[in-house]
């Protein structure tokens, strides 16, 4: 009997942490990644992420803009988002875990796929680029990245 209760209490438990877990995921708001870029993202509805990404460092003398679209689980930590950039030829996908550091900060871990257009099928070998990427809601560079995302929201509207 005393096993009987202890398993539902534990049972009981693990629903209610699972469900604060998800609840106190925080999505909305700028998040920043160590190469300076930054984004600004939305949730809504459940479980959808939408946005603006602003990478002051493309490859091109202006910095590269797009739109965020994607979705988290709220029974795990995952998600993936993808950016299809305006003004690059480029689509780039992240997939990755939300998690909390060692001062209970927010952080999402990624990972990062970018595709870019060739020009023929014999450049299809090195159009794809693949790196890891670290966003958190304190800026690594104080470069002024959101201030583009105040001016790429004032182009699109």
């Amino acid at each position: 009997m005393t096993l009987r209760i202890l398993l539902v209490l534990l049972a009981s438990s693990s629903v209610v942490l699972s469900a604060e877990k998800a609840d106190s995921y925080t999505w909305d708001g700028i998040w920043y990644n160590e190469l300076g870029s930054c984004m600004k993202l939305s949730t809504y509805p459940s479980t959808n992420i939408t946005g603006l990404y602003v990478s002051p460092k493309a490859s091109g003398s202006e910095a590269a803009r797009g739109t965020v679209a994607g979705q988290y689980k709220l029974d795990d930590d995952t998600f993936s988002f993808s950016v299809t950039w305006h003004n690059y030829p480029s689509t780039t996908g992240w997939a990755g875990e939300y998690k909390y550091d060692a001062s209970s900060k927010p952080v999402l871990y990624t990972t990062w796929l970018l595709v870019s257009k060739t020009e023929s099928i014999g450049d299809l070998w090195g159009n794809t680029l693949v790196g890891k990427d670290t966003f958190a809601r304190d800026p690594f560079v104080d470069n002024g990245c959101e201030t583009f995302l105040v001016d790429q929201r004032k182009t699109e509207l």
